[in-house]
């Protein structure tokens, strides 16, 4: 029996070893940040939750969206 050994994919990997830091990615907002008085770091962190909503909201609006206006569920009638 062969034990389960592998726990990642290639792929995973891959992602890994390319991925930028978050704090090299964000330099050029961090900088603009500063100049308004911030930390880098922190308005990066900022910036990023920010995206994250916006995208999130996005997403349930098309959700919404694609939903069918009255759902029929089996057994209620």
């Amino acid at each position: 029996m062969g034990a389960h050994v592998v726990r990642y994919h290639r792929w995973q990997i891959e992602t890994w070893a390319n991925a930028v830091p978050p704090k090299l990615r964000d330099a050029q907002a961090a900088a603009r940040y500063e100049q308004a008085g911030r930390t880098g770091i922190e308005a990066a962190e900022e910036l990023a939750a920010g995206e994250r909503r916006q995208e999130s909201i996005r997403r349930a609006r098309e959700n919404l969206e694609r939903r069918p206006k009255r759902i029929r569920r089996k057994g209620a009638s």
